[in-house]
């Protein structure tokens, strides 16, 4: 049979009733309660092995589920979200089958982990019947969510798992079991995301249950390619190459940025002959940020970018530039958006150039006199081709000084610190 209606308590082939428990967006759901009466967990029985598929959508008009283990006859039934369904043997005692209605697929959130069992009719010796001893995870995707995918380990078990955006591989060390759920959104969930400093193009989710701070998961993220730039390309968002992609973890509060356990910001590689960008990959762990056992629900964000192409002549960027203090120093640069392209519109609102004094001795590099100088006023230049021109204007109190220029060109962290591009300068008379 592959009814999908919930089977009576009447006799040994229809044993269980349905018990009306609502559904939860909880990662572990205790479905002890959904038990006919008197029934008794034993401590060995039947087991599972695999359920497949594992990631069902709750927009599905039914999903019929291939549940394999050891043990699982007579008169199987398997438990979901607090409800029996009566299921088909179709290999004596290692494979049976269910088909669950559209109303029991449905879902309040983004996703719901459920831990499914099965329930055969071996009399204990109360009177019950006997449940596989352990259970396994069957993930209800919903509309907003593209890829999912859940596994439960023991003590000293390692999970592999992966989606389109992320993979997985986590290694739990503290007692008792944890889950780890990785989550490909099509439109990012609430918070509602500001339009600034993020302008994702793809949003993935990290969700461990029971994590310890013992554990650890190396996170591999993959963008999705070819990169296409938020449209119209405008700034902010530029950065230094070699990384054209930011990540990027909501807090609860705000976005930060996610650094490995080892210190190590993810770096992205890039073919902007292709517009491709390869994997990166995170340890979290207890001194990652996020740590790992934050990773309760953590949306992360791909953040693309623009490249600040560095300064041209007559400025030196590894050098200490040695200029003349009251002359205006030609201040040029280029920028690029990720197909390598030149950034043309870039306007003198989004620009700021500041400098401040420090000591002459604190600057690293060789000595670079500065050749030329810049004539007319001040303010930006659009030289084209994406190449820029501020003319800065020094003053002659700067003699015998050192001063750092910073330029800013709207750019922001994913915590909102600004970017700024940095030269230093010693100014003589």
């Amino acid at each position: 049979m592959k009814g999908a209606t919930p089977v009576s308590t009447q006799t040994p082939s229809a044993h269980s009733r349905r018990a009306t428990v609502g559904p939860t967006l909880a990662l572990a759901l205790v479905l002890a309660t959904a038990l006919p009466p008197g029934a008794v967990i034993a401590d060995t029985g039947p087991t599972l092995r695999s359920i497949s598929p594992d990631v069902v959508s709750a927009t599905a008009t039914s999903v019929t589920l291939d549940i394999f283990g050891d043990g699982l006859t007579p008169f199987p039934s398997v438990l979901w979200r607090g409800a029996t369904y009566g299921a088909t043997e179709i290999e004596s005692g290692t494979h049976v089958e269910v088909t669950l209605p559209s109303s029991a697929l449905q879902i309040t959130g983004a996703f719901e982990v459920v831990q499914v069992a099965v329930v055969v009719g071996v009399a204990t010796s109360d009177g019950g019947f006997t449940q596989t001893a352990n259970s396994l995870p069957v993930t209800i995707l919903g509309s907003g969510v593209t890829a999912g995918a859940t596994r439960t380990v023991f003590d000293g078990q390692t999970a592999t798992l992966a989606t389109s955006l992320v993979s997985a591989q986590f290694h739990h060390v503290g007692a008792g079991s944890a889950s780890v759920t990785l989550l490909d959104y099509a439109v990012p969930p609430n918070p509602i995301l500001p339009p600034n400093p993020i302008r994702a193009f793809a949003f993935a989710d990290i969700r461990v249950a029971g994590a310890s701070s013992e554990d650890s998961l190396i996170g591999t993220f993959v963008p999705p390619n070819p990169i296409v730039p938020p449209n119209p390309i405008v700034p902010p968002n530029p950065i230094v190459p070699p990384n054209p992609i930011r990540l990027a973890y909501w807090t609860g509060a705000a976005w930060a940025r996610v650094i490995g356990g080892d210190g190590a910001i993810p770096v992205f590689g890039f073919d902007s002959a292709t517009t491709s960008a390869s994997s990166a990959s995170v340890t979290f762990d207890r001194s990652s940020t996020p740590q790992i056992t934050a990773l309760t629900g953590t949306i992360f964000a791909f953040v693309p970018a623009f490249a600040f192409d560095g300064f041209a002549q007559p400025i030196d960027n590894g050098a200490v530039n040695i200029a003349r203090a009251g002359r205006a120093i030609p201040v040029k640069f280029r920028v690029l958006d990720l197909g390598g392209n030149p950034v043309v519109d870039l306007t003198a609102s989004s620009v700021t150039v500041t400098s401040l004094r420090v000591a002459c001795n604190g600057l690293d590099g060789d000595e670079a006199p500065i050749e030329a100088y810049a004539s007319g006023g001040s303010g930006l230049q659009n030289l084209g081709d994406g190449f820029y021109q501020w003319n800065w204007a020094s003053d002659k109190a700067w003699a015998g000084t050192c001063r750092r220029l910073q330029i800013g060109l709207g750019d922001q962290e994913p915590d909102g610190t600004a970017i700024q591009h940095l030269a230093s300068f010693q100014f003589t008379r």
